[in-house]
């Protein structure tokens, strides 16, 4: 009997998807993406890394600022993208970028998703579980879909290379590992370790390393202009600094993206039960016989596909294990421990396992409700392929009586796909009803703790644009500012440099010793006491110790909040916010 013919009606193969299924699902992922990342401009990051590339292709542009005068790291993306700010205004530039990642990040995950359900619809809900769990079940504060900077670039290259392999074209996936490094060394880079790990594991599977010296080749020269900005950071110089620089960037600055121990404890819990719901994934979906009369298509490519994903994410499971293992059991030695943390162990697994865990739980929603038809309708003594149904038979699966599961167990799928769905919706109406209200940047919004309601953080922002507007038409270009610590949108409006702020850190050793001598002369206490380490505004330091702060960093101005007045030369002020001339300072 031919096995095809056992099958229910609707569960034949499908040999290729119309060209306007796959349109109408890309532009499904790319709402998705669009709804979960369109917060207003700039989001967070986005003047940092706007910055450093307007600043790249035009350094008149804010001149004498210390963080964007500092070395770059990110070469390649501030060549290949910085360019339309000689043409475009920063929130335009910053929107036709966000575009551009979350179309390339909508067809590199449609593909993905291709390659392990090769039927039309999951693309779109394995995009909604990925938007959901990426948000929601991180450990170490790594995302993929938000606003612009470069790494959005390099997780395109990563889900494209990731897409290449699990189709056994590993030629091509470590050509995108390379170009994905070049964008972004740590997203690309651990990308393609993770890939290596694969390749040493995927046993009948493995093509021989001399067929891989193209991609190899191609990978590491596509690397470069992404490795060689990073590794001359710190050439020539001294240890003590080098040392310092690790110090600061692991343990003071970013230890919740880098350091296990300073994660919060319900992030861990969280990220450990999608672990171990992934695991049992992994392993409810490999290849193999169901019952004696149904067999899965052992030829089938996205059950190949499937097992590559599975190695993969372990692969992705063994580098966090790596950062767990650093970050706890190097506490006796903290020089070398410092000097591995800072490598971001945690940014590939907070990626890899939402990714996977979303499209290994619709693959095995697929294969059961798969099972369930092909055994209602297979005769006794035959033997069926068992091939897997369109996304709407799995939401609608039973039409006659005699197809309905007998059992609750073979209820599950069902159970679980409406779960999702219903997950998935509930998030994205949220989001969409956010987009309708009116809401203030979140680079703006970061750390603000002390807006009573939404109104007052709205009259907030609003007083806050327009002092940096007047500032903007009524101070010198190259004039420098004192500036509140937290606020990372003063460049971004004001146009203008500033002396240090949280935001803002360099890259280079040398760059984040200054930096730190600067946030401690100008905005520390004196205490290490959590909490107390910070003034909460520049109003509290004596007018004295404001004017020798001038002087030493040649700023000319000073922004602090409207109250209490300050006894220097007041040249603007509305109900939020003041600004002064310290007419000592040296010019």
């Amino acid at each position: 009997m031919n096995s095809a013919e056992s099958l229910p009606t609707g569960m034949m193969p499908l040999k290729q998807s119309s060209g306007w299924v796959r349109g109408v699902e890309l532009a499904g992922v790319f709402v998705i993406f669009f709804l979960q990342g369109a917060w207003p401009v700039p989001d967070t990051n986005e003047p940092h890394y706007l910055g450093k590339a307007i600043h790249y292709w035009n350094p008149d542009w804010i001149p004498k600022d210390f963080f964007l005068d500092s070395p770059d790291a990110h070469d390649v993306f501030y060549f290949t993208f910085g360019w339309l700010a000689r043409y475009l205004p920063p929130a335009e530039l910053a929107w036709v970028g966000r575009l551009w990642t979350w179309l390339w990040l909508a067809w590199a995950w449609q593909r993905l998703s291709w390659a392990v359900l090769p039927r039309p619809g999951y693309a779109v809900l394995s995009a909604g579980l990925l938007a959901v769990l990426t948000e929601r079940a991180h450990m170490a504060g790594e995302w993929l879909i938000g606003g612009l900077e470069a790494k959005g670039f390099a997780w395109a290259l990563v889900l494209m290379g990731l897409e290449r392999l699990l189709k056994g074209r590993w030629n091509w996936a470590l050509a995108c590992f390379g170009a994905g490094t070049s964008f972004h060394a740590l997203v690309g880079g651990w990308g393609g370790v993770a890939a290596g790990l694969t390749w040493l594991w995927a046993g009948k599977q493995r093509p021989p390393l001399f067929s891989l010296w193209p991609g190899i080749l191609a990978g590491l020269l596509l690397a470069l202009p992404g490795l060689i900005p990073v590794a001359r950071l710190n050439w020539g110089v001294d240890p003590e600094i080098v040392r310092q620089g690790y110090q600061i960037y692991v343990e003071i600055r970013l230890p919740h993206h880098l350091d296990f121990l300073a994660f919060r404890m319900e992030y861990r819990l969280r990220f450990l039960l999608l672990c171990l719901a992934c695991g049992l994934l992994s392993r409810s979906v490999l290849p193999g016989p169901q019952t004696p009369q149904l067999r899965l298509n052992q030829s089938d490519p996205a059950e190949q596909a499937v097992d590559l994903l599975r190695r993969y994410w372990w692969a992705g499971m063994v580098i966090v294990g790596c950062g767990i293992l650093f970050s706890v059991g190097l506490l006796p030695w903290p020089n070398l421990r410092i000097s591995l943390l800072r490598y971001y162990w945690f940014r590939l697994g907070d990626i890899i396992t939402p990714a996977a865990a979303s499209l290994l739980v619709l693959r095995w929603v697929a294969e059961k409700t798969a099972l369930v038809a092909s055994a209602a309708a297979s005769a006794p003594s035959g033997q069926s392929v068992l091939v897997l149904p369109p996304i709407g038979q799995c939401l609608l699966p039973v039409r006659r009586a005699k197809d309905r599961p007998k059992n609750l167990a073979m209820l599950a799928p069902w159970a679980v796909i409406v779960l999702a769905s219903v997950g998935v919706g509930v998030h994205l109406g949220g989001y969409a009803w956010r987009r309708l209200q009116p809401t203030v940047p979140r680079a703006f919004s970061a750390h603000k703790d002390q807006w009573k309601t939404p109104k007052h953080q709205l009259a907030d922002y609003i007083a806050w644009r327009r002092m940096c507007q007047w500032i903007q038409e009524h101070t010198p270009a190259d004039a420098r500012f004192l500036t509140p610590r937290q606020e990372q949108t003063f460049k971004w409006y004001a146009h203008r440099s500033e002396v240090a702020t949280w935001k803002d850190i360099p890259q280079d050793a040398p760059g984040l010793v200054e930096w730190w001598k600067r946030m401690n002369t100008i905005y520390g206490t004196g205490s290490n006491e959590p909490g107390r380490r910070w003034l909460d505004s520049l109003t509290q330091r004596p007018p004295e110790k404001l004017r020798q702060l001038a002087h030493q960093y040649q700023a000319r101005y000073l922004v602090v909040e409207s109250r209490p007045r300050l006894p220097f030369r007041l040249v603007y002020r509305n109900t939020h916010w003041a600004v002064y001339e310290m007419v000592d300072q040296a010019r």
